[in-house]
């Protein structure tokens, strides 16, 4: 279990200047500053100087930004994100490889980093079935992000607060994101208010083997972080466990048994990723 993924990344607009400026008191693992969904089309131009006022060096949190996915904004985007020096992007609206090479390519006729950091953000059926060839497009992807929100749109669902349209691609994403070694980024919870619900959405997104979470708000943040790490419960077993396959090997076998419980290789593999991540 790798201690550097991102667990909480929280969505920030760049036109809003009140909010730029308590970026660094966040509990959030990175921040993304939102040039694309979260800022009015009056505004763009607004939140790209915004962007280039940041003094990335002073920053000590991960730092992204969401830049538009169209030929008006695209590339105003990308010269303001290499003013501030931003070396790690979300792109949006992504529906194959090509869609990752071209923005790439545009990305570094500007920039002068040689090391970028690329989060993808899957949110149509095209994208679903093109995970694959999007996971291996380039060098810089370090994480997938799942959009459900905008998956629902593509789809022309109409009906609200039904999961069951979001289930196969929610379980997906995960499975190829770990395949490639990617940071996975689940959906953000929309409800501030219902806590019972947001930890539901957490566990669940755990479950699935996401790494992270997009938050919309900063409370959400130590929630998210605290799902997404071992518990120290289950630190506790895992000593257990591989305790167990020392002093209690059953019939000779590569495996043991505690509380009456068979504990073989893959489980004993699982316990070693929370001892190690908490002993790092």
């Amino acid at each position: 279990m790798r201690n550097d993924f991102i667990k909480s990344m929280l969505f920030v607009p760049a036109h809003k200047a009140n909010f730029l400026n308590k970026l660094d008191k966040s509990t959030s693992d990175a921040v993304v500053i939102d040039l694309e969904d979260a800022v009015p089309k009056n505004k763009k131009n607004l939140a790209r100087k915004s962007l280039e006022k940041i003094n990335k060096s002073k920053f000590s949190k991960n730092l992204f930004v969401r830049i538009n996915n169209d030929p008006k904004n695209l590339l105003p985007d990308i010269i303001s994100s290499t003013k501030a020096k931003i070396d790690s992007y979300v792109f949006p609206k992504i529906d194959s490889s090509y869609d990752v090479k071209f923005i790439e390519k545009k990305i570094k006729k500007y920039s002068k980093l040689k090391k970028l950091n690329f989060f993808i953000l899957i949110e149509s059926s095209k994208a679903v079935i093109n995970l694959k060839e999007i996971c291996t497009s380039s060098k810089n992807i370090k994480g997938l992000i799942f959009g459900a929100e905008d998956f629902l749109n593509n789809l022309n669902i109409l009906e609200f607060y039904d999961d069951t349209n979001i289930d196969f691609p929610r379980a997906l994403i995960p499975i190829y994101a770990n395949a490639f070694n990617l940071n996975c980024i689940d959906t953000p919870y929309l409800n501030l208010t219902n806590l019972n619900k947001f930890k539901s959405h957490l566990k669940k997104s755990k479950n699935l083997g996401y790494t992270g979470l997009l938050n919309i708000h900063p409370k959400q943040c130590k929630l998210t972080n605290q799902n997404y790490s071992p518990s120290k419960e289950n630190y506790n077993i895992a000593k257990k466990i591989l305790n167990s396959n020392k002093s209690q090997r059953y019939q000779n076998q590569n495996i043991s048994v505690l509380k009456n419980k068979l504990v073989g290789p893959p489980l004993i593999k699982r316990a070693k990723k929370i001892v190690d991540y908490f002993d790092e």
